[in-house]
């Protein structure tokens, strides 16, 4: 050794950078993935379920254009014209008078694609001068109801 010049000692640098920052970066990656998959699967579920009730419901629309009350020699019949002016089909349809739903005409078999119109005939006692609340109920418990008075 030289007096004045310093020894100099070389040191290996040894890699310390292991395989834990790789698996923890990893195991962070597979925990959002699995977290977000978790979430779209949630979601798109629920809203399957709302496309196919409550939101076919709300685009449902039945409109009672005209009731006719009418005898014939069988006896007391009513007719009611009503228009699907929704924007998905119509199903499955009752027909009830005053809150009593017809025997004849429950379940009905009668779907309509929106703007269709359709004619149900049902034997019912009727009497002039009577009022009568007609209602139309669908498959998804959409509902039009009117108020009618027999005349004479």
């Amino acid at each position: 050794m030289t007096a004045g010049s310093p020894r100099k000692t070389r040191r290996r640098r040894t890699s310390r950078s292991g395989v834990a920052p790789i698996v923890a970066s990893l195991l962070l990656i597979v925990i959002t993935v699995g977290a977000f998959s978790l979430v779209w699967g949630t979601t798109t579920t629920y809203l399957s379920s709302q496309r196919l009730g409550p939101l076919q419901q709300m685009r449902e629309r039945v409109v009672i254009e005209e009731v006719y009350f009418f005898n014939n020699a069988t006896g007391s019949y009513v007719g009611v014209y009503f228009r699907n002016s929704g924007k998905v089909e119509l199903i499955g349809q009752d027909i009830s008078f005053n809150g009593s739903i017809l025997a004849n005409s429950s379940p009905l078999e009668l779907s309509l694609q929106p703007g269709q119109a359709g004619w149900i005939n049902a034997s019912l006692a009727w009497s002039p001068g009577d009022r009568y609340t007609v209602s139309i109920i669908s498959e998804r418990g959409s509902r039009a109801e009117s108020i009618y008075l027999v005349g004479q």
